[in-house]
């Protein structure tokens, strides 16, 4: 018999149905997770892409201890200023990846977003 392969693990860190950043699984919010990114850490220090208009779609791509975080910009439910919403996934992904696991995991929430969401590339 074969080992049981499980799915890579996924959550979303942003807002669903209030205001507030909280993390949720693809079923429910999470209070414990093993992502390696905290509240605090996407708050302040991997924030969404351009940090100064803060204009949902263009969206900015980390990588930490062999997870994917997908951020961008979010004012489709929580309207204040520096509101975003982070796609979180197990793997190492580029940003084709990581948004085709975005849409197919969390479909709502892609698709309540203003503008689609594209690859932002700071100058070089």
């Amino acid at each position: 018999m074969g080992a049981l392969k499980t799915a890579p693990r996924a959550y979303f860190f942003g807002c669903i149905g209030t205001a507030g950043h909280y993390m949720f699984s693809p079923t429910r919010q999470v209070w414990s997770h093993s992502s390696p990114w905290g509240a605090y850490d996407i708050d302040t220090r991997e924030p969404p892409a351009p940090p100064g208009e803060q204009t949902e779609g263009p969206a900015r791509l980390h990588h930490k201890d062999g997870w994917t975080m997908l951020s961008t910009w979010d004012r489709s439910v929580d309207k204040r200023h520096g509101s975003h919403a982070n796609f979180i996934f197990e793997g190492v992904l580029n940003f084709d990846a990581a948004l085709a696991r975005a849409e197919e995991t969390f479909p709502s929430i892609v698709a309540r977003l203003t503008n689609p969401i594209t690859e932002w590339a700071p100058d070089s």
